[in-house]
């Protein structure tokens, strides 16, 4: 029995530019956390030499929902650039929601990110958008995917109480079209909280 094809964005989280937290002599540390659904947030790589213009160049996939996000108006991707402090709860510096509609072209997209009080204008977000359709996925076809977990990158091996080695994640199980199987982890501190 086939598994049911869904539709996908897939997201490249490349770079931002022109940052400004206030704190740009201090060494900014940035990362971004990325959602259609508010449940399953997906987050970035920390930069830690960017500073105010930081490259991630992290990869993800959303898999959209047709009734709850294709025939949502309201229905976005959206991205929050945090910078990093030492001593309290990260700083949102920029938020940008892009309404689904606007992915279906795909491609490269340079965007203001705003300031989430004031909405001033707090730079510029570059990201690449690709719609993957009639994709295969299995066993969790609702989680987000991090290419990293794809590839096992920081996937943590634990030992259990019989002493064996277990890898601490979300298992993840895709096909992107082609006749390969990807097999992964989703690591558990790469799913952003949602508070």
């Amino acid at each position: 029995m086939d598994s049911p094809k869904v539709r996908a964005v897939e997201l490249n989280l490349i770079s931002a530019q022109g940052l400004n937290s206030g704190r740009w002599w201090k060494g900014m540390k940035t990362y971004a956390v990325s959602w259609i659904n508010p449940t399953q947030k997906l987050r970035s790589r920390i930069d830690t030499v960017g500073r105010s213009n930081p490259t991630w160049n992290d990869k993800f996939i959303f898999v959209m929902d047709g009734e709850r996000d294709l025939g949502n108006s309201t229905s976005a991707l959206e991205i929050e650039i945090y910078t990093v402090r030492r001593f309290w709860k990260d700083q949102c510096i920029g938020v940008v929601s892009i309404p689904l509609d606007n992915l279906m072209k795909g491609g490269f997209m340079a965007i203001e990110l705003h300031h989430p009080s004031s909405g001033a204008v707090e730079g510029i977000l570059n990201v690449g958008v690709t719609m993957l359709d009639n994709v295969q996925f299995f066993v969790k076809s609702s989680v987000p995917v991090d290419y990293r977990a794809l590839l096992m990158m920081g996937v943590k091996q634990k030992k259990n109480e019989d002493g064996e080695r277990k890898e601490e994640g979300v298992p993840v199980l895709l096909r992107l079209g082609t006749k390969k199987l990807f097999y992964g982890f989703i690591p558990s501190y790469m799913i952003a909280s949602s508070d």
